[in-house]
């Protein structure tokens, strides 16, 4: 479609949308039939223009009120916190402190050569941080990272919890202290 659209393509079952006769690499849109391939060579936008992003989105499934997008079964969705896009709501039971177990690590991305730091799936899911990892096919590949938080936070509960029994023994241990204090001075008075 477009003026010269695909003119030097000499073979059949492919898709060019472009108004020159480029190559399938620089193609505005190139797709192959036979092996269900499509390729955009443009910023895209959907329900709205990509004015700030090579890929803009809007209008996503009914999780909209997050501020992150989810992966998941293949559909892109807004993650969202509210309780109306939830069912089955429980408390979490875990043991949280398998969290101070994890071993952050520094690497480099073999797709983009960046430096990065981060964890290791594999290692998550041999301390048992099974609702922290992605899986795929029963193999873990990914981390949820913004869930960390919530370990970490039940973490922070505990230890607060643990200071807050201190201080409680601490201020115990002071009036008895004072008390005693004073039964040596009533008694050297004496």
């Amino acid at each position: 479609m477009g003026y010269q659209a695909g003119y030097k393509e000499l073979r059949s079952n492919k898709l060019y949308i472009e108004n020159s006769d480029v190559d399938s690499t620089q193609a505005l849109i190139w797709g192959d039939f036979e092996n269900n391939n499509l390729r955009f060579n443009a910023t895209i936008g959907v329900n709205m223009n990509p004015v700030i992003s090579p890929f803009a989105i809007a209008g996503l499934p009914p999780t909209s009120a997050g501020n992150y997008l989810r992966i998941y079964n293949n559909h892109i969705f807004i993650y969202s916190s509210s309780r109306e896009t939830k069912t089955n709501i429980i408390p979490l039971s875990d043991d949280f402190s398998k969290i101070l177990k994890a071993q952050p690590v520094s690497f480099t991305d073999k797709s983009t050569g960046e430096k990065c730091i981060g964890f290791i799936a594999e290692d998550f899911n041999d301390i048992g941080l099974n609702n922290l990892v992605v899986y795929n096919t029963g193999k873990p590949v990914g981390l949820s990272y913004e869930l960390v938080s919530i370990y970490n936070l039940e973490i922070i509960k505990e230890q607060q919890k643990q200071l807050e029994d201190q201080q409680e023994q601490i201020d115990e241990l002071k009036q008895i202290i004072l008390n005693m204090q004073d039964e040596i001075a009533s008694l050297r008075a004496e």
